[in-house]
């Protein structure tokens, strides 16, 4: 468990260095990481997402959202106080996300 918080925090803090460099395709790559190696935890979903919108693409800022509302994640204002997810509220998959996403394809 110890081991695991650290690197989960570690992927996290380094990838905040690269988003503040606006370096988004490299902190995606750790963003991938931590879904691959927590893929039931909702916040590496979101993570993912938020790297994607940023580099706007779309659908697969909708996926990891998807992936992460249907992993239990409820908080639609924490993702709407978000600035990389701006341009995507209002949009009917942004809506359709806490109206009851049960699959999300892999």
């Amino acid at each position: 468990e110890t081991c695991e918080g650290f690197v989960f925090a570690f992927c996290i803090e380094r990838a905040n260095a690269l988003r503040t460099d606006g370096n988004y395709d490299e902190s995606l790559k750790l963003s991938r990481l931590l879904t691959i190696a927590f893929p039931d935890r909702p916040y590496a979903w979101i993570r993912a997402a938020e790297d994607h919108a940023r580099l706007e693409n779309e659908q697969e800022v909708f996926h990891a959202l998807g992936k992460a509302v249907s992993l239990g994640f409820s908080d639609r204002a924490a993702l709407e106080a978000r600035a990389a997810f701006a341009p995507y509220i209002g949009r009917d998959a942004w809506h359709s996300l806490f109206g009851g996403v049960a699959d999300v394809p892999d």
